[in-house]
């Protein structure tokens, strides 16, 4: 299938050729290749009007044609020629544009795949053709790709091909971003990091650059119209390529099937997220069970960040110790905690001074390499989980929870109640969190939990 590249070559070659002309007749030939149309309505709408511009999004190219656009497909086979004379009617041309200079562009396609919509200019980003699909790399930031990956449920592959995602990646292009970013092609999308997804924003983009440079890649029968072949086939890395040597390496390539679409990589190359993320977020209303869930992720040797414990060196330090005294007039921080609970805009204030100072420590501790559970009871309330590769959310039977409350602040039970309360929409962030752990059952229940959370990244 034609993809971003081999689109973007078509699109030059059908700047030469059309644009600036005029329309005179239009002929369909297998009218189910229009969509949401007829050819009389291409007849009304686009005879006599010139061709302003063709434009393309993702694999859709786009042509501005008065007050219209006129959307093409290619899908799998879809090719354009330009003819002179009579010869244009043939087996596998679908559609025929007549222009004003005696020449004829027409669609040729052997499967009869590709589609066309007309579309009003002024519906063209509103229409859901082009409105539900994702940016093109080109456009495209790794914090928006990072925070689609979080919640996305399928593999890496799964999540380059999704259209929705990121426009204008098939498959060649998708096995050749995974080498280029080092990852595993079939591990799960939700646990890339942050530096992943630029990885795969800043690959995305240099091997479109290339192949668009070369041409586009005529693998199967993809070529661009009248005999303009793209080169770039000759610089794939793996696709294509199964049990032939890396480039890179010199291992032997691998193929396996995602989702049913072929997909090669190399073992040894593409090792990024072989297992687990590097960076887990655990939050959860107060005595639901973090710290046994953080116990049993030492054992996965993830370091603990415990962000209550760095909150509370924030009151240590001078530049902190300033604002909070401008604020609460004491720098007190029991006195703080009776303030906030009383008081939600004071609470808010209080956020403003103490998140940025533990941010910044988390982000600094973590620049080690070493994989860290990071706790935090306002995980998303401070931004934290944007930093994090996988957050998980504890949740607990509330009779227990509050027993457990009581042994442990007896004397503060209500006010740590309270303020719990004033810190957390409770169970709503289950739906934020990318999993949840239920510690009612104890800690047999909470390990097979954990266990089951790893195997899933596989």
């Amino acid at each position: 299938m034609p993809e971003l590249a081999e689109v973007e070559t078509v699109r030059e070659v059908l700047i030469n050729w059309c644009k600036g002309k005029t329309i005179k007749s239009i002929e369909c030939f297998y009218p189910l290749i229009l969509e949401n149309c007829t050819i009389d309505d291409l007849e009304k709408t686009l005879i006599g009007k010139k061709i302003d511009d063709i434009r393309r999004h993702g694999k859709h190219l786009i042509f501005d044609i008065g007050e219209y656009c006129l959307l093409s497909h290619l899908r799998m086979e879809g090719k354009y020629f330009l003819f002179n004379d009579d010869a244009y009617k043939s087996k596998h041309n679908h559609l025929a544009i007549h222009l004003d200079n005696n020449t004829v562009l027409c669609y040729n396609d052997t499967r009869k795949f590709g589609r066309f919509n007309l579309i009003k200019k002024t519906d063209l980003y509103t229409n859901s053709i082009i409105s539900e699909l994702g940016k093109e790399p080109f456009d495209t930031s790794y914090m928006e790709l990072y925070e689609k990956a979080k919640n996305y449920s399928g593999t890496i592959k799964e999540f380059l091909l999704d259209q929705h995602i990121m426009a204008g990646l098939g498959n060649i292009y998708a096995d050749e971003v995974c080498f280029a970013s080092r990852l595993v092609p079939f591990v799960k999308a939700k646990t890339l990091s942050i530096d992943d997804c630029q990885n795969i924003v800043n690959s995305s983009i240099d091997v479109l650059n290339k192949a668009i440079k070369a041409g586009g890649s005529s693998v199967h029968s993809f070529s661009s119209g009248n005999g303009v072949d793209g080169r770039f086939q000759n610089e794939l890395n793996v696709y294509g390529r199964e049990n032939q040597k890396c480039k890179v390496c010199g291992n032997i390539l691998t193929k396996t099937l995602i989702a049913t679409r072929s997909t090669i990589y190399c073992p040894n190359c593409q090792v990024i997220h072989a297992k687990t993320p590097r960076i887990i977020g655990i939050t959860g209303l107060i005595a639901s069970g973090k710290s046994t869930i953080l116990a049993i992720l030492k054992k996965y040797d993830y370091k603990i960040l415990d962000c209550d414990m760095i909150a509370n060196q924030a009151y240590l330090d001078d530049e902190i110790i300033k604002k909070l005294i401008s604020v609460f007039k004491t720098s007190d921080k029991l006195i703080i905690r009776d303030i906030v609970i009383r008081d939600a805009n004071k609470l808010k204030e209080l956020e403003s001074i103490i998140h940025p100072y533990v941010i910044n420590k988390i982000k600094n501790q973590i620049k080690d390499g070493n994989k860290y559970s990071i706790e935090a009871s306002q995980l998303f309330e401070s931004k934290l989980h944007k930093i994090c590769d996988y957050t998980i959310m504890v949740v607990c039977d509330e009779r227990i929870r509050q027993k457990r409350l009581r042994d442990r602040n007896p004397n503060d039970y209500y006010k740590y109640k309270n303020l719990n309360n004033n810190l957390t929409d409770g169970y709503k962030k289950v739906k934020l969190a990318n999993y949840a752990i239920n510690t009612t059952y104890g800690k047999d229940s909470i390990e097979e939990q954990i266990k089951n959370m790893f195997n899933n990244f596989l």
